[in-house]
């Protein structure tokens, strides 16, 4: 609420009044592309985790700004509509369906508590806001959940993602409710090695669930 009440300043340079200044946002440099990680099918991303789009993320992380889950939202709804506008050219494996599931990815719940919030169910609403306002229907389903053994990922080796999230990912099926004819998207904020990806497709496809794609805001390169 505080970022709705009172002025912020701007998340890139530091300088009031706005959120974002104009010329930070001009930094911002939108790469939207599709994303192949192993074991996982093709995604999609907005742009790389570097300059102004990582203190984008960053922030959103840190603070759980309702505006900043809007900004990226926004973007995201954006690339994967135009994905599915294309209808699967140039290699995309857009979502064609009469409707979109958007699972985000789950965060430890020591972290959920910490923050008050769960960054990629944040951003997994605006997405689906976005998508709903231009005309697709769209549904969030946050259905997955970590063991509580699982360990902080960000300080962690490719190999030591793996065996972190190997089997600690759970599927709620009373959470998971798919309509016929509707595709599931995964949905986090970063892509980097695709650990948590896997481990959430593991579980979706231990219910008998095969997400069609993945969608996140910003790839590691």
């Amino acid at each position: 609420m505080l970022d709705i009440w009172f002025p912020q300043d701007c998340v890139g340079c530091g300088q009031p009044p706005s959120l974002i200044c104009e010329s930070c946002r001009k930094r911002q440099i939108l790469r939207p592309r599709t994303v192949t990680r192993t074991g996982l099918p093709v995604g999609l991303a907005v742009t790389d985790y570097a300059g102004f789009s990582q203190q984008l993320v960053h922030a959103f992380k840190l603070t759980g700004s309702h505006r900043l889950a809007q900004e990226l939202g926004r973007q995201m709804a954006s690339h994967l509509q135009n994905a599915m506008r294309n209808n699967g050219t140039d290699a995309s494996p857009a979502p064609t369906a009469t409707g979109v599931i958007l699972v985000p990815a789950p965060s430890r719940k020591a972290a959920n508590r910490n923050r008050g919030y769960q960054p990629a169910t944040l951003l997994a609403k605006e997405v689906a806001r976005f998508l709903r306002a231009a005309g697709t229907p769209a549904r969030v389903q946050a259905c997955l959940e970590l063991h509580a053994s699982v360990l902080d990922q960000s300080q962690l080796t490719a190999a030591q993602r793996e065996q972190n999230l190997l089997g600690k990912v759970r599927c709620n099926p009373a959470d998971l409710q798919v309509p016929t004819g509707w595709k599931v998207v995964l949905l986090d904020d970063i892509v980097t090695t695709g650990a948590t990806l896997r481990g959430m497709t593991e579980a979706l496809v231990s219910e008998g669930c095969q997400p069609e794609t993945f969608l996140t805001f910003a790839e590691t390169l």
